[in-house]
């Protein structure tokens, strides 16, 4: 999309659309060569363990998943593709610009940035440190806790930076979604790019949220007797070493 769209472009594309852009396909690279590593180089027994799993899964349970989940996943990078889409249309010389739209990024947009490349560089970091911690002395520290680095002060910094990843990546393209663009190819407005983006973010949203309590249960049968693991889970949480209110325990978790 990155090289389609400038290709396309009569004008040049604003470098903050490229950057917005650029940075969810770094975050896909980026898990790839994760994955990959993780898989054949750091953990080979996990790739021999999802080998055994595959074998026993039918092929109408995989090809349900990945249809569910290429869905959500181009529902996830929809704010890139408006945002491509966007800087076209004020490119195009038949555009002619309302009240709306007199700020294509804005503040709101600029802050998605922000939180897009802490968020990828957070969860980067995150999974570097937990994977060298995990394959030092041969492999033994693979069933200890992990807690060094950005592992000190979050229960989930991986999470966290992923987490903050796809809320600036649906900051940074909402906004061109909400505004009113008029020109002879598009002269109405349509709620509908906001719902799909918002389709995205909810979906990332309850992943995450799953994938935190799965692990968080995980962590307390595999570490429950360590002391200090105990007294770590009191004080820190998702976000933080900070507890987060009774009232607001439900984005905690």
């Amino acid at each position: 999309a990155l090289l389609v769209y400038n290709n396309k472009a009569s004008h040049t594309i604003p470098t903050l659309t490229n950057i917005h852009t650029s940075l969810a396909l770094l975050w896909s690279l980026r898990l790839m060569i994760f994955l990959l590593h993780r898989e054949y180089v750091n953990w080979p027994q996990l790739h021999k363990r999802t080998i055994q799993v595959n074998e026993r899964s039918r092929m109408e349970s995989k090809f349900s998943v990945w249809i569910i989940c290429s869905f959500f996943y181009a529902t996830m990078v929809m704010p890139c593709i408006y945002r491509m889409q966007d800087a076209i249309i004020v490119a195009d010389e038949n555009y002619i610009p309302s009240s709306s739209s007199s700020s294509p990024w804005g503040i709101v947009g600029k802050i998605g940035l922000i939180l897009q490349g802490t968020g990828l560089l957070l969860e980067s970091v995150a999974d570097a440190q937990k994977s060298s911690f995990k394959s030092r002395n041969r492999g033994e520290n693979r069933s200890k806790w992990c807690h060094v680095g950005l592992w000190k002060y979050s229960t989930h910094p991986n999470f966290l930076g992923e987490g903050m990843f796809w809320v600036g990546t649906y900051l940074g393209g909402i906004g061109c979604c909400c505004c009113r663009r008029r020109s002879k190819s598009m002269n109405r407005r349509s709620i509908m790019p906001w719902m799909i983006c918002t389709v995205g973010l909810l979906f990332i949203t309850f992943v995450i949220r799953g994938a935190v309590e799965s692990l968080s249960v995980k962590q307390l049968r595999n570490y429950g007797q360590d002391g200090e693991f105990l007294e770590f889970k009191k004080t820190h949480g998702f976000f933080g070493p900070f507890r987060i209110p009774k009232h607001l325990a439900v984005l905690s978790f």
